[in-house]
């Protein structure tokens, strides 16, 4: 994964097609409001039900979440 800074702030990332960790990989903080993510999983995997934690009071602005789905079932 590379990232695009100018003047300490990140402007991009590129994450290449052969990058590939199965599981939950995140390549922003946690602190992060706008987190990214690759999250791959066998077929067969089920995710359980969940909630995102509370973030008030440790940044202004809400988490934001984009999902891409390159391939599902």
């Amino acid at each position: 994964m590379e990232v695009i800074k100018y003047k300490n702030k990140i402007l991009g990332m590129i994450v290449r097609d052969g990058f590939w960790r199965e599981g939950a990989n995140f390549f922003t903080s946690a602190n992060s409001a706008f987190q990214v993510g690759m999250i791959i999983y066998p077929k067969e995997h089920r995710i359980k039900p969940h909630k995102h934690r509370d973030l008030k009071g440790v940044r202004e602005e809400p988490t934001q979440e984009v999902l891409y789905v390159k391939k599902a079932r």
